[in-house]
Protein backbone atom coordinates (compact mmCIF):
# COMPACT_ATOMS: atom_id res chain seq x y z
CA UNK A 1 0.00 0.00 0.00
CA UNK A 2 1.62 3.41 -1.22
CA UNK A 3 2.15 5.35 1.74
CA UNK A 4 0.38 9.41 1.49
CA UNK A 5 2.03 12.11 2.52
CA UNK A 6 0.24 14.89 4.64
CA UNK A 7 1.26 18.50 3.47
CA UNK A 8 3.60 18.80 6.73
CA UNK A 9 5.25 16.18 5.92
CA UNK A 10 6.08 17.30 2.74
CA UNK A 11 7.04 20.64 3.73
CA UNK A 12 9.43 19.22 5.82
CA UNK A 13 11.41 17.03 3.48
CA UNK A 14 11.56 20.53 0.91
CA UNK A 15 13.17 22.55 3.85
CA UNK A 16 15.50 19.47 4.55
CA UNK A 17 16.45 18.83 1.41
CA UNK A 18 18.13 22.05 1.35
CA UNK A 19 22.03 21.81 0.53
CA UNK A 20 23.22 23.87 3.39
CA UNK A 21 20.98 22.51 5.82
CA UNK A 22 22.42 19.01 4.95
CA UNK A 23 25.66 20.35 5.29
CA UNK A 24 25.02 22.52 8.58
CA UNK A 25 23.03 19.58 10.06
CA UNK A 26 25.34 16.62 8.85
CA UNK A 27 22.40 14.44 8.25
CA UNK A 28 21.18 12.09 5.21
CA UNK A 29 18.24 13.35 3.26
CA UNK A 30 16.99 9.24 3.84
CA UNK A 31 16.78 10.35 7.39
CA UNK A 32 13.72 12.37 6.79
CA UNK A 33 10.71 10.83 7.16
CA UNK A 34 7.08 11.95 8.38
CA UNK A 35 6.73 15.27 10.40
CA UNK A 36 6.00 12.75 13.79
CA UNK A 37 9.06 11.00 13.52
CA UNK A 38 11.50 14.09 13.05
CA UNK A 39 9.56 15.24 15.94
CA UNK A 40 12.12 12.78 17.89
CA UNK A 41 15.01 12.73 16.05
CA UNK A 42 18.30 12.88 17.65
CA UNK A 43 19.58 15.19 15.39
CA UNK A 44 19.16 18.74 16.07
CA UNK A 45 19.01 20.52 12.68
CA UNK A 46 16.26 17.66 11.86
CA UNK A 47 14.03 18.29 14.72
CA UNK A 48 14.07 21.75 15.08
CA UNK A 49 12.71 22.30 11.67
CA UNK A 50 10.24 19.73 12.57
CA UNK A 51 9.02 21.86 15.36
CA UNK A 52 8.25 25.04 13.27
CA UNK A 53 6.22 23.05 10.63
CA UNK A 54 4.56 21.78 13.38
CA UNK A 55 3.96 24.78 15.44
CA UNK A 56 2.46 26.36 12.19
CA UNK A 57 0.41 23.22 10.85
CA UNK A 58 -1.23 23.48 14.50
CA UNK A 59 -1.82 27.53 13.86
CA UNK A 60 0.15 28.09 16.93
CA UNK A 61 1.41 31.74 17.01
CA UNK A 62 4.97 32.72 16.29
CA UNK A 63 5.50 33.44 19.73
CA UNK A 64 4.40 30.00 20.89
CA UNK A 65 6.60 28.70 18.18
CA UNK A 66 9.98 30.63 19.19
CA UNK A 67 9.30 29.01 22.70
CA UNK A 68 9.02 25.30 21.81
CA UNK A 69 12.25 26.11 19.48
CA UNK A 70 13.97 28.04 22.45
CA UNK A 71 13.10 25.32 25.07
CA UNK A 72 14.28 22.87 22.81
CA UNK A 73 17.86 24.18 21.56
CA UNK A 74 18.31 25.43 25.18
CA UNK A 75 17.97 21.67 27.11
CA UNK A 76 19.97 20.86 23.87
CA UNK A 77 23.39 23.01 25.12
CA UNK A 78 23.12 21.84 28.99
Amino acid sequence: MAKYLKNSDKILQVVLNDAKLIEIGKYKPQEIGTLDDALFSDNAVIRTVALMVSGLSQKLSEKQIYNQVFDYLKGESL
